[in-house]
């Protein structure tokens, strides 16, 4: 007994906050003290992992609170806090933690543990399957620091009207993703079996009330200065190859980046865009997209050629040193040559060329951009993608981009 004491009174006094964030990421397989008892684990695969150790009642246990980068650095040192707080009022911190819920098997009903299962089953529907941290990121920053090692059950609106508030008018565009994936992780926990208020992310923004923030369109080129500005592209490095596709295709700029050798049907003119993975058509989103068909003018199909004979492991548009080029090497290239427009904008471009020109359907032009067209029950009864009246939609502006005269 008088050993466990000391080592109680040493876990006390032994200083606490020793790593960081980066040493978390990068360190190899061991283990590793944050002090106070939290310690973080990685295994020879390179999976980390968050274990609480304590005494109770003469006995060493040790309590998993979860995987990192689902549960922050921050967020596991709250957790760390709250659990002391329950060892010192004499309960065992694992037998509190136990949930069980009559019908299920229902355990670990923090916050942060419900994040880790609901991204654990949800990712591969998502963008990336949500790596680099882009779908967590906004809930690892904004609300698991403070709300991590909450129960579900125990979670208000008031107590997200609080975390949220202070970062609610300066980062509107983070913290409204917050609120929104939290949505999303307080209803999984409620289809677990937890008795989640799942009014409270609603309230909440009732609460928080509006962001005071207008969103900024994403700067176009006129379409009129389009031709000129594509004749200006005579570079063959990918960037600028790239970058001639996406304004020829008005695709995206990720599937662009992304594109690969074998999405490509050069004798059917056809590029096959993934609805799944790296190079998918759509923004991060929970459900299946389909595949989605681009015909391709004679001139896109010049482009593809053109990059195919410097392509590298398969990918049409490969960077300099790994992988595909960056998400800002396209936009590089244009503000090194002065313009306020962006990559992206060229959408928009081939938008409004397609209304002034007027012979362009507004549903082929939609369709076109990937936009989805009609509603739900009209889209769920149609079965073509008007692949040849796209086919002469992007002819037409591919003409348009190479002709001599800036004209319709």
């Amino acid at each position: 007994m008088a050993k466990l004491l000391a080592e109680r009174l040493a876990e006390k006094l032994a200083p606490r906050n020793l790593l960081t964030a980066t040493q978390c990421k990068s360190y190899p397989a061991g283990r590793y003290a944050d002090g106070g008892g939290l310690y973080l684990y990685v295994s020879g695969k390179g999976a980390r992992s968050w274990v609480y150790r304590y005494s109770h009642i003469g006995k060493r246990k040790e309590m998993g609170l979860g995987s990192f980068p689902a549960l922050t650095l921050a967020a596991a040192r709250a957790a760390r806090n709250q659990w002391e707080q329950v060892l010192a009022s004499g309960k065992d911190p694992m037998k509190e933690r136990d949930h069980v819920v009559v019908g299920g098997n229902v355990t670990g009903d923090t916050l942060a543990d419900m994040t880790a299962a609901f991204f654990k089953i949800h990712k591969r529907t998502l963008r990336d399957e949500g790596k680099a941290g882009r779908w967590l990121s906004p809930l690892h920053t904004l609300v698991l620091p403070k709300l991590g090692a909450m129960k579900v059950t125990d979670i208000t609106q008031h107590d997200i009207e609080a975390t949220l508030g202070p970062v609610w008018q300066a980062k509107p565009n983070a913290s409204k993703k917050a609120l929104t994936r939290l949505r999303l992780v307080l209803t999984h926990a409620a289809a677990k079996g937890h008795a989640v208020d799942l009014n409270a992310a609603l309230l909440a923004k009732a609460l928080l009330g509006d962001h005071g923030h207008t969103p900024k369109n994403i700067p176009a080129m006129a379409w009129r200065d389009a031709p000129a500005f594509y004749q200006s592209l005579t570079s063959l490095t990918a960037t600028a190859l790239a970058l001639r596709l996406l304004m020829l295709t008005a695709a995206r700029s990720r599937p662009i980046r992304y594109a690969h050798v074998d999405h490509f049907d050069l004798d059917a003119a056809i590029w096959t865009i993934p609805g799944e993975g790296e190079g998918a058509r759509q923004k991060g989103r929970l459900g299946r997209v389909a595949d989605f068909r681009v015909p391709l003018s004679s001139e896109a199909l010049k482009v593809v050629r053109l990059a195919a004979e410097q392509s590298q492991d398969g990918l049409l548009f490969p960077g300099k040193s790994r992988g595909v080029i960056s998400d800002m090497s396209m936009t590089k290239l244009m503000r090194d040559k002065n313009l306020v427009a962006r990559p992206h904008g060229f959408r928009s471009t081939f938008r409004d060329w397609a209304a002034d020109s007027g012979n362009i359907e507004e549903n082929v032009a939609e369709t076109v951009l990937s936009h989805a067209v009609g509603s739900a029950v009209a889209r769920a009864y149609r079965r073509t993608d008007l692949i040849e009246e796209r086919r002469k939609a992007v002819d037409k502006w591919s003409y348009y981009l190479i002709s001599a005269e800036n004209r319709l």
